[in-house]
Protein backbone atom coordinates (compact mmCIF):
# COMPACT_ATOMS: atom_id res chain seq x y z
CA UNK A 1 0.00 0.00 0.00
CA UNK A 2 1.29 3.43 -0.89
CA UNK A 3 0.46 6.33 1.39
CA UNK A 4 0.88 10.03 0.67
CA UNK A 5 3.92 9.96 3.05
CA UNK A 6 4.69 7.68 1.09
CA UNK A 7 -5.98 3.94 -20.57
CA UNK A 8 -6.49 2.77 -23.86
CA UNK A 9 -6.73 4.94 -26.95
CA UNK A 10 -7.66 8.53 -26.04
CA UNK A 11 -10.02 7.51 -23.20
CA UNK A 12 -10.83 3.92 -22.42
CA UNK A 13 -14.45 2.92 -23.00
CA UNK A 14 -16.64 3.44 -19.96
CA UNK A 15 -17.14 -0.29 -19.52
CA UNK A 16 -14.43 -2.36 -17.80
CA UNK A 17 -11.78 -1.78 -20.45
CA UNK A 18 -8.59 -3.83 -20.65
CA UNK A 19 -5.09 -3.03 -21.83
CA UNK A 20 -3.08 -6.24 -22.15
CA UNK A 21 0.65 -5.77 -22.54
CA UNK A 22 3.04 -8.72 -22.05
CA UNK A 23 6.55 -7.52 -21.24
CA UNK A 24 8.60 -10.21 -22.93
CA UNK A 25 8.21 -13.57 -24.56
CA UNK A 26 9.16 -16.80 -22.89
CA UNK A 27 11.57 -19.49 -23.97
CA UNK A 28 10.34 -22.83 -22.71
CA UNK A 29 8.11 -21.36 -19.98
CA UNK A 30 6.04 -18.36 -19.04
CA UNK A 31 9.11 -16.22 -18.34
CA UNK A 32 7.89 -12.86 -17.11
CA UNK A 33 4.52 -12.49 -18.81
CA UNK A 34 2.61 -9.89 -16.80
CA UNK A 35 -0.47 -8.11 -18.08
CA UNK A 36 -1.87 -5.01 -16.41
CA UNK A 37 -5.60 -4.75 -17.07
CA UNK A 38 -6.45 -1.06 -16.64
CA UNK A 39 -10.04 0.03 -15.93
CA UNK A 40 -10.53 3.81 -15.73
CA UNK A 41 -14.34 3.78 -15.78
CA UNK A 42 -14.72 4.98 -12.16
CA UNK A 43 -12.39 7.96 -12.67
CA UNK A 44 -13.95 8.91 -16.01
CA UNK A 45 -17.51 8.74 -14.78
CA UNK A 46 -16.71 10.67 -11.63
CA UNK A 47 -15.16 13.41 -13.78
CA UNK A 48 -18.40 13.46 -15.77
CA UNK A 49 -20.27 14.12 -12.52
CA UNK A 50 -18.10 17.17 -11.84
CA UNK A 51 -19.49 18.56 -15.13
CA UNK A 52 -23.06 17.79 -14.07
CA UNK A 53 -23.34 14.74 -16.33
CA UNK A 54 -23.92 11.07 -15.55
CA UNK A 55 -25.64 8.95 -12.91
CA UNK A 56 -24.21 8.81 -9.35
CA UNK A 57 -25.69 5.34 -8.83
CA UNK A 58 -23.76 4.01 -11.83
CA UNK A 59 -20.47 5.42 -10.48
CA UNK A 60 -21.04 4.01 -6.99
CA UNK A 61 -21.71 0.52 -8.39
CA UNK A 62 -18.52 0.23 -10.45
CA UNK A 63 -15.95 -2.35 -9.20
CA UNK A 64 -13.21 0.24 -8.59
CA UNK A 65 -15.64 2.45 -6.68
CA UNK A 66 -16.84 -0.43 -4.53
CA UNK A 67 -13.33 -1.52 -3.58
CA UNK A 68 -12.38 2.08 -2.78
CA UNK A 69 -15.48 2.63 -0.64
CA UNK A 70 -14.91 -0.58 1.32
CA UNK A 71 -11.22 0.21 1.87
CA UNK A 72 -12.04 3.74 3.02
CA UNK A 73 -14.53 2.26 5.49
CA UNK A 74 -11.83 -0.09 6.81
CA UNK A 75 -9.37 2.76 7.38
CA UNK A 76 -12.02 5.02 8.91
CA UNK A 77 -13.25 2.08 11.04
CA UNK A 78 -16.89 2.90 10.33
CA UNK A 79 -19.68 1.65 8.12
CA UNK A 80 -19.67 3.46 4.77
CA UNK A 81 -22.32 1.79 2.64
CA UNK A 82 -22.99 2.24 -1.04
CA UNK A 83 -26.04 4.35 -0.22
CA UNK A 84 -23.79 6.88 1.54
CA UNK A 85 -21.35 7.01 -1.40
CA UNK A 86 -24.27 7.42 -3.79
CA UNK A 87 -25.57 10.36 -1.75
CA UNK A 88 -22.15 12.01 -1.69
CA UNK A 89 -21.78 11.53 -5.45
CA UNK A 90 -25.20 13.15 -5.90
CA UNK A 91 -23.89 16.14 -3.93
CA UNK A 92 -20.76 16.15 -6.11
CA UNK A 93 -22.84 16.33 -9.28
CA UNK A 94 -24.90 19.28 -8.09
CA UNK A 95 -22.15 21.11 -6.18
CA UNK A 96 -23.62 20.70 -2.69
CA UNK A 97 -20.86 18.69 -1.02
CA UNK A 98 -20.34 18.78 2.73
CA UNK A 99 -16.93 20.13 3.69
CA UNK A 100 -15.71 17.13 5.66
CA UNK A 101 -16.41 13.65 4.27
CA UNK A 102 -14.22 10.55 4.03
CA UNK A 103 -14.23 10.14 0.23
CA UNK A 104 -12.54 13.49 -0.50
CA UNK A 105 -15.05 14.30 -3.25
CA UNK A 106 -14.87 18.06 -2.74
CA UNK A 107 -11.16 17.84 -3.51
CA UNK A 108 -11.92 15.74 -6.60
CA UNK A 109 -14.28 18.46 -7.88
CA UNK A 110 -11.68 21.15 -7.22
CA UNK A 111 -8.86 19.16 -8.85
CA UNK A 112 -10.86 17.78 -11.79
CA UNK A 113 -8.84 19.61 -14.50
CA UNK A 114 -5.53 18.27 -13.11
CA UNK A 115 -7.01 14.77 -12.77
CA UNK A 116 -8.13 14.87 -16.43
CA UNK A 117 -4.67 15.96 -17.54
CA UNK A 118 -2.98 13.17 -15.59
CA UNK A 119 -5.40 10.56 -16.90
CA UNK A 120 -4.73 11.75 -20.47
CA UNK A 121 -0.97 11.53 -19.85
CA UNK A 122 -1.34 7.94 -18.64
CA UNK A 123 -3.33 7.02 -21.74
CA UNK A 124 -0.81 8.42 -24.20
CA UNK A 125 2.50 7.32 -22.65
CA UNK A 126 2.32 3.50 -22.46
CA UNK A 127 1.60 3.66 -18.74
CA UNK A 128 0.84 -0.04 -18.22
CA UNK A 129 3.94 -1.22 -20.07
CA UNK A 130 6.19 1.22 -18.20
CA UNK A 131 4.81 0.17 -14.82
CA UNK A 132 5.34 -3.54 -15.41
CA UNK A 133 8.82 -3.00 -16.85
CA UNK A 134 9.76 -1.02 -13.72
CA UNK A 135 8.75 -3.86 -11.39
CA UNK A 136 10.24 -6.72 -13.43
CA UNK A 137 13.93 -6.46 -12.31
CA UNK A 138 12.99 -7.19 -8.69
CA UNK A 139 11.81 -10.72 -9.48
CA UNK A 140 14.15 -13.71 -9.84
CA UNK A 141 14.72 -14.62 -13.51
CA UNK A 142 14.92 -18.27 -12.46
CA UNK A 143 11.15 -18.33 -11.88
CA UNK A 144 8.42 -18.22 -14.50
CA UNK A 145 5.89 -15.56 -13.51
CA UNK A 146 2.67 -14.97 -15.42
CA UNK A 147 -0.19 -12.78 -14.22
CA UNK A 148 -3.16 -10.77 -15.43
CA UNK A 149 -3.63 -8.00 -12.85
CA UNK A 150 -6.66 -5.70 -12.66
CA UNK A 151 -5.83 -2.03 -12.02
CA UNK A 152 -8.83 0.12 -11.17
CA UNK A 153 -8.28 3.87 -11.58
CA UNK A 154 -10.52 6.03 -9.39
CA UNK A 155 -10.59 9.71 -8.44
CA UNK A 156 -11.70 9.56 -4.80
CA UNK A 157 -10.83 7.77 -1.58
CA UNK A 158 -9.19 8.13 1.79
CA UNK A 159 -6.83 11.10 2.00
CA UNK A 160 -3.89 9.03 3.28
CA UNK A 161 -3.65 6.59 0.36
CA UNK A 162 -2.62 7.00 -3.26
CA UNK A 163 -2.75 3.32 -4.27
CA UNK A 164 -3.23 -0.08 -2.68
CA UNK A 165 -3.51 -3.81 -3.35
CA UNK A 166 -6.29 -5.98 -1.95
CA UNK A 167 -7.02 -9.67 -2.43
CA UNK A 168 -10.62 -9.76 -3.58
CA UNK A 169 -13.36 -12.31 -4.13
CA UNK A 170 -16.53 -10.99 -5.72
CA UNK A 171 -19.86 -11.95 -4.14
CA UNK A 172 -22.88 -10.63 -5.99
CA UNK A 173 -20.91 -7.69 -7.29
CA UNK A 174 -19.56 -6.79 -3.83
CA UNK A 175 -15.83 -7.15 -3.04
CA UNK A 176 -14.96 -9.48 -0.21
CA UNK A 177 -11.43 -8.92 1.09
CA UNK A 178 -9.67 -12.23 1.72
CA UNK A 179 -6.31 -13.48 2.94
CA UNK A 180 -3.15 -14.85 1.33
CA UNK A 181 -3.75 -17.61 -1.21
CA UNK A 182 -7.39 -16.58 -1.80
CA UNK A 183 -9.11 -14.44 -4.40
CA UNK A 184 -7.13 -12.33 -6.86
CA UNK A 185 -4.74 -9.42 -6.20
CA UNK A 186 -6.40 -6.19 -7.34
CA UNK A 187 -4.75 -2.75 -7.53
CA UNK A 188 -6.59 0.54 -7.00
CA UNK A 189 -5.03 3.90 -7.97
CA UNK A 190 -6.55 7.16 -6.71
CA UNK A 191 -5.77 10.00 -9.12
CA UNK A 192 -7.40 12.40 -6.67
CA UNK A 193 -4.37 11.83 -4.46
CA UNK A 194 -1.77 11.53 -7.26
CA UNK A 195 -2.39 15.08 -8.47
CA UNK A 196 -0.99 16.44 -5.19
CA UNK A 197 2.42 14.87 -5.89
CA UNK A 198 4.18 17.38 -8.11
CA UNK A 199 3.46 20.78 -9.59
CA UNK A 200 3.19 19.68 -13.24
CA UNK A 201 1.44 16.86 -15.06
CA UNK A 202 4.83 15.40 -16.05
CA UNK A 203 5.98 15.27 -12.42
CA UNK A 204 2.68 13.72 -11.35
CA UNK A 205 2.99 11.10 -14.10
CA UNK A 206 6.42 10.00 -12.84
CA UNK A 207 5.16 9.83 -9.27
CA UNK A 208 2.05 7.86 -10.30
CA UNK A 209 4.16 5.44 -12.33
CA UNK A 210 6.43 4.73 -9.35
CA UNK A 211 3.43 4.31 -7.04
CA UNK A 212 1.80 1.83 -9.41
CA UNK A 213 5.07 -0.08 -9.86
CA UNK A 214 5.14 -0.36 -6.05
CA UNK A 215 1.64 -1.86 -6.07
CA UNK A 216 2.37 -4.12 -9.06
CA UNK A 217 5.29 -5.47 -7.04
CA UNK A 218 2.88 -6.32 -4.21
CA UNK A 219 0.45 -8.01 -6.59
CA UNK A 220 3.19 -10.03 -8.30
CA UNK A 221 4.76 -10.99 -4.99
CA UNK A 222 1.34 -12.38 -4.05
CA UNK A 223 1.26 -14.39 -7.29
CA UNK A 224 4.81 -15.63 -6.69
CA UNK A 225 3.89 -16.70 -3.14
CA UNK A 226 0.87 -18.63 -4.42
CA UNK A 227 3.16 -20.62 -6.73
CA UNK A 228 6.11 -21.19 -4.34
CA UNK A 229 6.07 -24.30 -2.08
CA UNK A 230 7.96 -22.61 0.79
CA UNK A 231 5.40 -19.81 0.92
CA UNK A 232 2.42 -22.15 0.60
CA UNK A 233 3.75 -24.18 3.52
CA UNK A 234 4.40 -20.98 5.47
CA UNK A 235 0.78 -19.81 5.21
CA UNK A 236 -0.58 -23.33 5.73
CA UNK A 237 1.15 -23.31 9.12
CA UNK A 238 -0.79 -20.24 10.24
CA UNK A 239 0.44 -16.75 11.08
CA UNK A 240 0.80 -15.28 14.53
CA UNK A 241 0.87 -11.50 15.10
CA UNK A 242 4.67 -11.30 14.99
CA UNK A 243 4.73 -13.41 11.80
CA UNK A 244 2.33 -10.93 10.23
CA UNK A 245 4.63 -8.01 11.12
CA UNK A 246 7.66 -9.72 9.57
CA UNK A 247 5.69 -10.61 6.43
CA UNK A 248 4.47 -7.02 6.08
CA UNK A 249 7.96 -5.60 6.68
CA UNK A 250 9.58 -7.72 3.97
CA UNK A 251 6.79 -7.01 1.49
CA UNK A 252 6.59 -3.25 2.07
CA UNK A 253 10.36 -2.89 2.43
CA UNK A 254 11.15 -4.24 -1.02
CA UNK A 255 8.25 -2.32 -2.56
CA UNK A 256 9.34 1.00 -1.04
CA UNK A 257 12.91 0.33 -2.14
CA UNK A 258 11.54 0.07 -5.69
CA UNK A 259 9.65 3.35 -5.20
CA UNK A 260 12.76 5.11 -3.91
CA UNK A 261 14.74 3.98 -6.96
CA UNK A 262 12.33 5.84 -9.24
CA UNK A 263 12.81 9.14 -7.41
CA UNK A 264 15.80 11.47 -7.94
CA UNK A 265 18.51 11.80 -5.29
CA UNK A 266 20.46 9.50 -3.01
CA UNK A 267 18.58 7.60 -0.28
CA UNK A 268 19.69 7.42 3.32
CA UNK A 269 21.71 7.86 5.39
CA UNK A 270 20.69 4.70 7.21
CA UNK A 271 21.74 6.07 10.58
CA UNK A 272 19.54 9.18 10.68
CA UNK A 273 17.13 9.82 13.53
CA UNK A 274 13.98 8.67 11.73
CA UNK A 275 15.55 5.31 10.89
CA UNK A 276 16.72 4.76 14.46
CA UNK A 277 13.25 5.67 15.70
CA UNK A 278 11.69 3.18 13.27
CA UNK A 279 13.95 0.34 14.45
CA UNK A 280 13.17 1.21 18.08
CA UNK A 281 9.44 1.21 17.32
CA UNK A 282 9.90 -2.16 15.59
CA UNK A 283 11.62 -3.53 18.72
CA UNK A 284 8.72 -2.39 20.92
CA UNK A 285 6.09 -3.76 18.54
CA UNK A 286 7.87 -7.12 18.20
CA UNK A 287 7.97 -7.49 21.97
CA UNK A 288 4.28 -6.69 22.29
CA UNK A 289 3.18 -8.82 19.34
CA UNK A 290 5.00 -11.84 20.76
CA UNK A 291 3.60 -11.41 24.28
CA UNK A 292 0.93 -13.56 25.88
CA UNK A 293 -2.51 -12.06 26.32
CA UNK A 294 -2.25 -9.68 23.36
CA UNK A 295 -5.76 -8.72 22.23
CA UNK A 296 -6.71 -8.97 18.54
CA UNK A 297 -7.62 -5.30 18.60
CA UNK A 298 -4.21 -4.23 19.86
CA UNK A 299 -2.46 -6.53 17.38
CA UNK A 300 -4.42 -4.95 14.54
CA UNK A 301 -3.53 -1.47 15.76
CA UNK A 302 0.19 -2.28 15.84
CA UNK A 303 0.10 -3.86 12.38
CA UNK A 304 -1.77 -0.92 10.85
CA UNK A 305 0.75 1.50 12.35
CA UNK A 306 3.57 -0.54 10.80
CA UNK A 307 2.49 0.63 7.35
CA UNK A 308 -0.14 3.36 7.76
CA UNK A 309 0.48 5.74 10.64
CA UNK A 310 -1.16 9.11 11.17
CA UNK A 311 2.22 10.79 11.60
CA UNK A 312 3.72 9.21 8.50
CA UNK A 313 6.23 7.22 10.56
CA UNK A 314 5.32 3.72 9.40
CA UNK A 315 7.86 1.76 11.40
CA UNK A 316 7.49 -1.56 9.55
CA UNK A 317 7.78 -0.07 6.07
CA UNK A 318 10.70 2.16 7.08
CA UNK A 319 12.58 -0.70 8.73
CA UNK A 320 11.91 -2.92 5.73
CA UNK A 321 13.18 -0.45 3.15
CA UNK A 322 16.48 -0.08 5.05
CA UNK A 323 16.81 -3.87 5.04
CA UNK A 324 15.94 -4.27 1.34
CA UNK A 325 18.30 -1.47 0.34
CA UNK A 326 21.15 -3.02 2.32
CA UNK A 327 20.66 -6.47 0.76
CA UNK A 328 20.51 -4.93 -2.71
CA UNK A 329 23.61 -2.75 -2.23
CA UNK A 330 25.76 -5.20 -0.31
CA UNK A 331 24.79 -8.56 -1.86
CA UNK A 332 23.43 -7.48 -5.26
CA UNK A 333 20.10 -7.31 -7.03
CA UNK A 334 20.01 -11.05 -7.63
CA UNK A 335 20.24 -11.68 -3.86
CA UNK A 336 17.34 -9.34 -3.21
CA UNK A 337 15.28 -10.95 -5.98
CA UNK A 338 16.03 -14.49 -4.76
CA UNK A 339 15.05 -13.47 -1.20
CA UNK A 340 11.46 -13.24 -2.43
CA UNK A 341 11.45 -17.04 -2.78
CA UNK A 342 12.15 -17.42 0.93
CA UNK A 343 9.99 -16.57 3.91
CA UNK A 344 10.38 -13.54 6.22
CA UNK A 345 12.61 -15.17 8.81
CA UNK A 346 15.33 -15.72 6.22
CA UNK A 347 15.00 -12.12 4.98
CA UNK A 348 15.51 -10.79 8.51
CA UNK A 349 18.41 -13.10 9.30
CA UNK A 350 20.18 -12.08 6.07
CA UNK A 351 19.93 -8.45 7.13
CA UNK A 352 21.03 -9.12 10.71
CA UNK A 353 24.24 -10.70 9.43
CA UNK A 354 24.83 -7.72 7.13
CA UNK A 355 24.12 -5.22 9.89
CA UNK A 356 26.73 -6.77 12.19
CA UNK A 357 29.40 -6.80 9.48
CA UNK A 358 28.64 -3.41 7.89
CA UNK A 359 27.69 -1.28 10.88
CA UNK A 360 24.06 -0.85 9.75
CA UNK A 361 21.11 -0.11 12.07
CA UNK A 362 20.35 -3.14 14.21
CA UNK A 363 17.60 -4.62 16.34
CA UNK A 364 17.57 -4.97 20.11
CA UNK A 365 19.01 -8.21 21.50
CA UNK A 366 15.56 -9.49 22.50
CA UNK A 367 14.20 -8.78 19.01
CA UNK A 368 17.12 -10.62 17.43
CA UNK A 369 16.31 -13.67 19.56
CA UNK A 370 12.77 -13.64 18.20
CA UNK A 371 13.95 -13.12 14.63
CA UNK A 372 16.48 -15.94 14.76
CA UNK A 373 13.60 -18.32 15.49
CA UNK A 374 11.17 -16.81 13.01
CA UNK A 375 9.82 -18.92 10.15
Amino acid sequence: MNTRCAAGLRLLPLVAAALLLPTRGASGGAGFDVRLRVDVSSAERLLDLTDGRGNPSDVAALPGSRITRATTALIENEALGEDLLRARLEELKYGHLVADEPFQLAAARRDAPAIRDLLREMQTRNFARRVVATAEPLFPPSVDLAADIPLYVVAFGHSSITAFVRRVEWRGGEPLFVGEGQGEPVIVLNLGSSVHSGSTTAERFVWTLSVCAHEVFHALFAVLKDGTPSWRNYYAGGQGPLDALLDLTQNEGVAYHLTDEQQPGERGPEGDGRVRAAFSAFDRAAAELSSAGLSPGRAGELLRAANISAGGESYGAMTGVVMARAIDRELGRSALAESLLRTPGDFFRTYIALAKNRGLPGFAARTEELLQKAR
